[in-house]
């Protein structure tokens, strides 16, 4: 197997390794991993190119510099961590997903893929998720793993199976799904690519996230309107905000309108930290992040967060509940917007350089999938956001070597 399939697959099962071993750095090793590689290619072998970012893509390379660099001067400024170096390394995390996607497109971008790679990996990618779907099937009658008796979808019991959380539990699902479908499409398998729909709809019912859930019936609902589009247009994603509001109604209302909940007042009062810190926010590790959680913020007791279920010192659980409420505390409203242009440009660049519309579908979904699960989660400040910026990269560098003829 390809060392690019290997690296997606670890990413996949980073958090049971996690569980089972206490060993946590996975992501950031290949992150790091990429990284050193990212600076050798893009400014040492500067006759590399191959290795050259496409005009969208260096304009979110820009913006996330930028963002960055925003961060860094309010750590400074305001030093509340009373630490620059523990500040701009909190910063670093903020921003290692999208690292993630520039180093793993700079790594792949020379490396060539063979179609006995892909129909191993496919089957690295299949077998484990039937394997999964037959067990919890299993478990809902004889209790094979524990369960949260507090959460029943359709009269499906929940569990995190052998992940050490639920939502890792529904990426794992979501993930393997759109890497099948991606590789059966290179592969040309057409007769059996539904095949995995129903395990994977099956498994992100027993995680429990409404969320989750949500995305994957817009996601299938899209697919069978796509055949029928004569081109694909971003805009005719808004088709699925019905389902979204249908499905998930009650947690859209506890995440944006609920004060007294911890993601609501962590929304609410990073707008009032970013206001207060016009326009650049109070610095990194300082708000709405594990380093603002490891060294427990000043703001917290300032902004009166601390008398928050889930938010005090001794019971920090829920701070990084939320991954935009972090980036707009933290970097202030002028940081949001460059963190946010990354993803605008990021579409356009896939929108722009993808002429097949299956595929072009299926890599913004799965980006979309990221945003969507951040709104609630810190998604891209976690291994998941890693997980699906390096599958993103591979994805993009599989279809350019295929498919850019078309």
């Amino acid at each position: 197997m390809c060392i690019e399939s290997l690296l997606i697959i670890v990413l996949l099962w980073q958090s049971v390794i996690q569980k089972f071993t206490g060993f946590t750095y996975l992501d950031e090793i290949i992150v790091l991993f990429f990284g050193i590689n990212f600076i050798g290619k893009k400014f040492l072998n500067k006759k590399n190119e191959s290795s050259k970012l496409e005009k969208n893509e260096q304009f979110a390379f820009v913006f996330t510099i930028i963002f960055y660099l925003i961060g860094c001067i309010s750590t400074i400024i305001f030093n509340y961590q009373e630490s620059y170096f523990y500040g701009m390394l909190s910063g670093i995390f903020s921003v290692k997903s999208l690292i993630a996607y520039f180093g793993a497109r700079f790594f792949f971008s020379d490396r060539k893929i063979e179609r006995n790679d892909l129909k191993l990996f496919l089957c690295f990618i299949e077998y484990p998720i039937i394997i999964t779907f037959i067990l919890l099937s299993i478990g809902q009658v004889i209790p094979l793993f524990e369960y949260d008796p507090s959460r029943v979808i359709l009269g499906i019991k929940s569990s995190n199976f052998i992940f050490s959380h639920p939502t890792e539990l529904a990426c794992y699902a979501i993930v393997s799904l759109f890497v099948s479908v991606f590789l059966r499409t290179c592969l040309g398998y057409k007769k059996k690519i539904w095949r995995n729909y129903l395990p994977a709809i099956f498994i992100v019912i027993v995680s429990g996230r409404y969320k989750a859930l949500a995305f994957i019936a817009i996601f299938i609902l899209l697919r069978v309107i796509l055949p029928y589009m004569k081109r694909f247009k971003l805009s005719r994603m808004l088709i699925g905000l019905p389902v979204v509001f249908m499905i998930a109604r009650e947690q859209i209302i506890y995440y944006f309108f609920d004060v007294n909940s911890s993601r609501g007042a962590l929304y609410y009062y990073s707008l009032k930290i970013a206001k207060d810190h016009f326009p650049l926010g109070s610095g990194f590790g300082t708000y709405g992040t594990e380093f603002s959680r490891d060294r427990y913020s000043l703001l917290y007791g300032k902004y009166g967060l601390s008398n928050i279920y889930g938010l005090q010192e001794n019971f920090s659980s829920f701070i990084t509940d939320t991954m935009w409420a972090g980036v707009i505390g933290e970097a202030g409203f002028l940081g949001f917007i460059f963190y946010a242009l990354f993803f605008v440009f990021i579409f356009k660049f896939f929108h722009l350089k993808i002429k097949n519309k299956q595929i072009k579908f299926l890599l913004i979904c799965f980006v979309v999938y990221g945003l969507f699960e951040s709104i609630a989660d810190s998604f891209f400040m976690s291994s998941r956001g890693v997980l699906l910026f390096v599958t993103v990269a591979y994805m993009y560098h599989l279809y350019s070597n295929k498919f850019s003829k078309e």
